[in-house]
């Protein structure tokens, strides 16, 4: 559960500040460290796998997370079209 968390934080922080090419070697290198650690700690196949999946799908959900997080609002700086019609129609 805490390695889901972190790679959900660093993703959201690779999120805030880099385009999206950033994921393939974070997740290859994540990948890799999850892999290896689970190896050693001699888990079986299917497990490490496992873990290695949901690590690298945190990762990039975080990121996702963190782009939509760092891209600013613009539909309430841009009027909707149909509105102002509506409302000058009101007045008349």
């Amino acid at each position: 559960m805490l390695l889901l968390a972190s790679a959900l934080l660093v993703g959201a922080v690779l999120g805030l500040r880099y385009n999206v090419f950033v994921l393939i070697p974070t997740s290859l290198m994540s990948a890799g460290a999850v892999f290896g650690a689970s190896f050693a700690d001699s888990h079986y196949v299917w497990a490490i796998l496992l873990i290695t999946t949901f690590s690298v799908v945190a990762l990039q959900l975080g990121y996702l997370a963190g782009n939509f997080a760092s891209r600013p609002d613009y539909s309430m700086m841009r009027p909707t079209p149909g509105l102002h019609m509506c409302t000058t129609m009101l007045l008349f």
